[in-house]
């Protein structure tokens, strides 16, 4: 019986795939303070997509282990 995520795969379409959304969650999290940061201070379009990418960036890697940790509680 294969795994995915920590779950197998018998436990229902969706079962597996809860966790990796965390990480997609938090790269559009990310990516918007970014945007929003950049555009309160004044930033030009250049600045507003470096500090998304940033952000985004950031987040994601923190969403990596908040995935990674929580795929090894359970």
């Amino acid at each position: 019986m294969g795994r995915a995520w920590g779950v197998p795969l018998d436990r229902g379409a969706g079962a597996g795939y809860a966790l990796p959304m965390i990480v997609i969650a938090a790269f559009l999290i990310g990516a918007a303070i970014g945007w929003m940061r950049a555009a309160k201070a004044g930033g030009s379009h250049a600045d507003k997509l470096q500090y998304a990418a940033a952000h985004a960036l950031a987040l994601t890697v923190l969403g990596l282990f908040l995935t990674i940790l929580l795929s090894r509680m359970g």
